[in-house]
């Protein structure tokens, strides 16, 4: 996304999506949970790390049932 952040584009949405970002920037972090994404996840990713983020991501699918869905990379 060549003009905005994907933190900007996911505070300029209206309906917040399910969102778990995936970065190699621990920085980011707090702006995540303030957005209230699903997971942040670091890169290099260990499996088991997605893995718990992806079961995290299920469950809260199946509480909630959110209508949109959406993964942000941050990284440029």
């Amino acid at each position: 996304m060549p003009d905005i952040t994907g933190i900007e584009f996911l505070q300029s949405l209206e309906q917040k999506p399910m969102v778990i970002f995936t970065t190699a920037f621990d920085q980011y972090a707090l702006q995540g949970y303030e957005l209230d994404v699903i997971d942040y996840l670091v890169k290099p990713i260990p499996f088991q790390r997605f893995l718990k983020g992806a079961n995290k991501a299920l469950t809260f699918h199946q509480n909630s049932k959110p209508s949109v869905e959406l993964v942000i990379s941050l990284d440029r």
